[in-house]
């Protein structure tokens, strides 16, 4: 999936968001937005005026290799076969423990700090899952 260009007026201001949608549920929504800044910010910053002063990074390759070992072997929908899925939940168990377990593998976390690691990660694009759901 690619981003797409979206300014907005905030308090009299044109501010500019690189924004990345997809489909939960069937309906279109957006899943990452990256700020990006004002006009004038974007120029400066091209133009080498402005220096960032922060600067996120997220991982890709590895997440997105095991991710797609787990599919290869059909982890997640054997995994379903033996779990069966709890009603309050829209991911299977199966979706969870492969994510889970690719956590374990690169960088352990505990349960509370699994979410922090996903949103550090391109899992979201990957697994389909938007990092703050």
């Amino acid at each position: 999936m690619s981003y797409r260009l979206v300014s907005k007026l905030i308090r009299g201001h044109a501010c500019y968001y690189a924004v990345r949608s997809a489909r939960v549920n069937g309906k279109p929504r957006n899943v990452d937005q990256v700020y990006l800044g004002k006009v004038d910010d974007l120029v400066a910053l091209r133009q080498g005026a402005l220096t960032p002063t922060t600067v996120r990074t997220r991982r890709f390759g590895a997440v997105a290799a095991l991710w797609q070992l787990a599919g290869d072997l059909d982890l997640v929908a054997t995994i379903g076969r033996h779990c069966p899925q709890p009603r309050s939940h829209a991911r299977s168990v199966g979706t969870y423990l492969v994510l889970a377990a690719i956590n374990r593998v690169l960088s352990p976390r505990s349960r509370r700090g699994f979410a922090e690691w996903y949103e550090t990660t391109a899992g979201a694009g990957s697994a389909g899952y938007p990092p703050t759901s």
